[in-house]
């Protein structure tokens, strides 16, 4: 398995750690990567719990099987930052 990552240098590139990346993808740990649904309250409860939090970043597993990097808003917007490939 190979994952599509941004060109080094770039902002989103930046916000990505690699050997976090590849331990989340790892065979072992993807029953542990939460769906956008449960991503979605997830970043919802903790944005509520502390005000201060402007936007939270989640490796997600999408329905088509995609692993994505996705941004969520204090205002509830959601962005899918990159798609890393098929897991």
């Amino acid at each position: 398995m190979s994952l599509a990552l941004p060109l080094q240098g770039t902002a989103l590139r930046e916000l990505i750690d690699v050997q976090h990346l590849a331990e989340v993808a790892d065979r072992a740990n993807r029953d542990k990567l939460m769906t956008l649904v449960a991503a979605r309250l997830s970043a919802r409860q903790q944005m509520a719990a502390d005000k201060a939090i402007r936007a939270i970043h989640m490796y997600v597993l999408m329905a088509d099987g995609n692993l994505c990097l996705v941004r969520f808003g204090c205002r509830g917007g959601v962005k899918k930052l990159w798609t890393f490939g098929k897991l």
